[in-house]
């Protein structure tokens, strides 16, 4: 599987590229890329894209056929799968401070934490791409039993934030 997701996630690069589209890949993936190293299986492929760029990605995503999912409002998250791959596109808004927000649905408006996304990169082998701050990884993956108590806490969250925090927090 994740030899499937890695060919998936440079074709999402390529698409996102051609059509200048800003993306970061976020979760499992974003842990990885961070460590440089694959650590474990991975269930889908997590990113954040701009809402601004949403219909354009939705457009983009559709033209090298990838199959929109019914999911969270779209004007929260796009869905695609590909090749049986689950592909979760969160939005992300700027408020009137310059901070990122959640762009839609019921937690529309909120803040993410500070310096989320920028020019971090990651890579696994000579395959480099976008990544959510490290750091900031630790703190949603720290938060998210908060702000998604109706989920259960996953075990694979502790696994990575363990791992970043080795990485990333060494005093």
């Amino acid at each position: 599987m994740n030899t499937r997701q890695l060919v998936l996630l440079q074709e999402i690069l390529a698409v996102c590229q051609t059509k200048a589209i800003p993306i970061w890949v976020r979760g499992g993936w974003a842990v990885d890329f961070a460590l440089g190293q694959i650590t474990r299986e991975h269930e889908d492929i997590d990113l954040f894209a701009w809402a601004k760029d949403a219909e354009r990605l939705t457009e983009a995503f559709e033209q090298a056929g990838f199959c929109p999912q019914e999911g969270p409002p779209p004007d929260a998250q796009r869905d695609f799968m590909q090749d049986g791959e689950s592909i979760q596109v969160a939005l992300v808004d700027l408020n009137n401070q310059g901070e990122a927000i959640v762009a839609g649905g019921p937690a529309k408006g909120s803040v993410w934490p500070q310096e989320m996304l920028g020019s971090h990169r990651g890579h696994i082998g000579e395959f480099v791409c976008p990544i959510v701050n490290p750091l900031v990884q630790i703190e949603i993956k720290e938060q998210f039993p908060i702000w998604r108590p109706d989920l259960p806490r996953f075990e694979k969250h502790a696994s990575d934030i363990a791992r970043l925090r080795e990485r990333f927090t060494a005093l």
